[in-house]
This record gives structure tokens, C-alpha cells and sequence, in this order.
């Protein structure tokens, strides 16, 4: 039901000059405003925009630049104007790859008829819901509610499934039909799983000391991964079985916090990347083999820190590398070995628009998960 309680009056009053924080998928950099020039393959960025719609496997790289988003080829060598934009947001693409959210909940799409005003809201942690993409779920400002956005509407409607705990992360399921979230009360972490409409809850781990977050579903969408760091110090990327039910063997082992888990697209993935560090400053891209070892890094030539935006599909990752204030420039990085190719330099924002793999998987069995936990 629509939000109508005096939490969602006092969220669009209060909010209204405030921006979106970061997003749980692909790369988290800083919210500058576009002012940088850029450059690509194809040299300098053209004059003008013209409105382009390239399909995103045409065009599966969106960066920003210049005050407008572009999209171009994997190599750069092609590129297109989308549209004008000063402050990007997270610059979260949907599922289809051919719908962005930007600052303050607005959404535009790039040859799709969709949209969303900007309402000026800050998310502590946003994803995309529907197998199509049709809403955003969001952490609010101070954590206490999860809220979602239906495209086409101003509306927010409430989903919190507890009062009282606060809420860390959240993170929706490739069948657009469920989301997972971190909690914390009582001192203690725990991750559950709702339907997208914040019904049918079920936990998936219990109580603990731990730190957790972020949370990434697999692509096929039978496990989820969460980074977690222990109080001992030691951090883990721990696995979650949704097919068994169960808790797996941690799939990585550092001794950096995990920012972004990036994983393959493919439903067979034995790779995925992560972003580790304390924060911006000292952000590094790293390949994990999810053997429980600490991986290596992607981009070890780095004289910055560097993220991982996406997989480009089973060998090659595009890479930002940059400090807190920008400007970036992309790579496309291949894991199998061979010289980093230079994408774009000098840009505000960049993110992947490529789309997930059809058909969807099936939603997750709430009922039978809430009986194992």
C-alpha cells in the first residue's frame, strides 16, 4: 500500500534537497558534479547531444562527462550522447540495460518510455526490482525503513519488514521477484530475504557479532555472497545456498573489508570481482577464483585506487581508476592475462548497461528458506 504514515511526510519534507548516496551494484564512486572533459578510443568527446538510444549490447559502457551521459563501444571506439545530466547519482542501470536512476530517485530511460521526477532523496543502499526493472528498494536516510519506488509515479511505498532495527544493505534477486537485506539490532548483525513486496520473510543467518554487507546475489540466482568481517578482525566473503539452504565454506579471505561484490553475468560463474579497502582512498579491484583465498589484484599497474564496474562477459571487466574527487579512467581489464585496454579517460562516472541473462531465474521459495533458518 502507498506510504501514508508520518515516516513518509516527514521523509519527503525533510529530504528534499538531498541526493543518492550509492548503490549496492557495480561501481560506488563519488557524486562529483560533471566537469570533466573526456576522452575516448574515438578522441575527444563530440559537441552537443543528440539524444541517442544505442541498444546496450551496441553500446554497453555509460559513463559521464562533459555534463552528459554517453554510451559507447567495449573498445571506445564508438560513442553516443545520451542525454544531459549534472549530478549522475548512483548512475545504477536496470535490468535490460536500457533505464538509469540518478540523483534524488529520478529515472531516465534510453529508448524504453519510462521515467521517474526526482524527489531528492538520499539512499544509504538502492536496487533495482522486477525482472524488468518497474521499481527501486532502498534503505532511507538513518536507516530505519526500506522503501520502493515504482517507475511512472511519484509515490514511495513502505516495505520495512521490522521496526526498530537498522538496516545496513539491501540487494535484489535476478528474478526481480525477492530482496535480501543486513539488519542490525541488539548489537548483532543478521541477513534476511523478502518478497519484493517485504512479505514472506525469511533469515538466512542468524545473530552475530559480525559486521556484514554488501549482499550480491549469484546470476543464476541460486546463492547469495556478503561480506563479513569478524570480530577478530579477519574478513570473509561468505557464501549463502539458497538451493540447500545452508551456509557454504567462505569464498574469499582478506584482510581488507569488502566495499562491492561484482560477479559474472554467466549462472556458472566461478570468478567474481571485489572492491576492498577502507574506503575510497585506497579502494583495489580484486579477482577472486572464490577458492577462500585473497585473490589478486585486477589492475596491478594502478598508481590509483581502482573499482570494478562490471564484466563485459565471462574474461574481460571494466575498471575505474581514480581517487575520491575523480576524474577516472576506464579500463577493460582481462582476466586471462594480456595488456589493459584504455576505454575512456578523464570522466565523472561510469557503469555497465549490459543486460542480464534471459530467461530469469525462478524466484527464491520464501516458505521453505523461513523453515531451514
Amino acid at each position: 500500500m502507498p506510504v501514508r504514515s508520518s515516516w513518509a511526510r516527514l521523509l519527503l519534507a525533510a529530504l528534499a534537497v538531498l541526493t543518492v548516496a550509492c548503490s549496492e551494484r557495480g561501481a560506488t564512486l563519488p557524486n562529483t558534479p560533471a566537469t570533466t572533459a573526456g576522452t575516448t578510443a574515438a578522441g575527444p568527446l563530440p559537441d552537443g547531444c543528440t539524444a541517442d538510444a544505442p541498444s546496450p549490447t551496441t553500446a554497453p559502457v555509460a559513463f559521464v562527462a562533459a555534463g552528459r551521459a554517453w554510451a559507447t563501444t567495449a573498445d571506445g571506439r564508438r560513442v553516443w550522447c545520451l542525454f544531459e545530466v549534472r549530478n549522475p547519482g548512483p548512475f545504477l542501470w536496470g535490468p535490460r540495460g536500457d533505464r538509469v536512476v540518478l540523483d534524488g530517485l529520478e529515472v531516465r530511460g534510453v529508448g524504453a518510455p519510462v521515467w521517474r521526477p526526482p524527489r531528492g532523496i538520499e539512499t544509504v543502499s538502492l536496487t533495482w526490482l522486477g525482472a524488468n526493472g518497474s521499481a527501486l528498494a532502498f534503505v532511507t536516510p538513518g536507516r530505519l525503513n526500506l522503501a520502493s519506488a515504482s517507475l511512472g509515479s511519484i509515490e514511495l511505498r513502505e516495505l520495512t519488514p521490522f521496526r526498530g532495527p537498522t538496516y545496513q544493505a539491501v540487494a535484489g534477486h535476478p528474478s526481480g521477484q525477492a530482496l535480501a537485506f543486513v539488519l542490525q539490532r541488539s548489537g548483532a548483525s543478521e541477513v534476511w530475504m523478502a518478497s519484493n513486496a517485504g512479505s514472506g520473510r525469511a533469515r538466512l543467518v542468524a545473530p552475530t557479532k559480525a559486521r556484514l554487507g554488501p549482499l550480491a546475489f549469484s546470476a543464476g540466482g541460486k546463492a547469495l555472497y556478503y561480506g563479513s568481517r569478524q570480530p577478530d578482525g579477519s574478513r570473509r566473503l561468505e557464501v549463502y545456498s539458497l538451493a540447500e539452504g545452508r551456509s557454504l565454506d567462505p569464498a574469499w579471505t582478506g584482510q581488507r573489508d569488502i566495499l562491492a561484490i561484482v560477479g559474472r553475468r554467466d549462472p556458472a560463474a566461478t570468478q567474481l570481482a571485489l572492491d576492498t579497502g577502507s574506503g575510497c582512498g585506497d579502494r583495489r579491484a580484486d579477482l577472486s577464483g572464490l577458492d577462500g583465498g585473497p585473490g589478486r589484484p585486477l589492475l596491478p599497474s594502478a598508481s590509483r585506487p581502482t573499482s570494478a564496474v562490471g564484466w563485459l562477459d565471462t574474461r574481460r571487466v571494466l575498471l575505474a581508476e581514480g581517487g575520491c574527487d575523480g576524474p577516472f579512467d576506464l579500463w577493460l581489464v582481462d582476466v586471462n592475462g594480456g595488456e589493459p585496454k584504455a576505454v575512456a579517460r578523464g570522466i565523472d562516472r561510469a557503469a555497465l548497461r549490459w543486460p542480464d541473462p534471459r530467461p530469469t531465474p525462478a524466484a527464491p521459495n520464501l516458505a521453505a528458506l523461513a523453515q531451514g533458518g
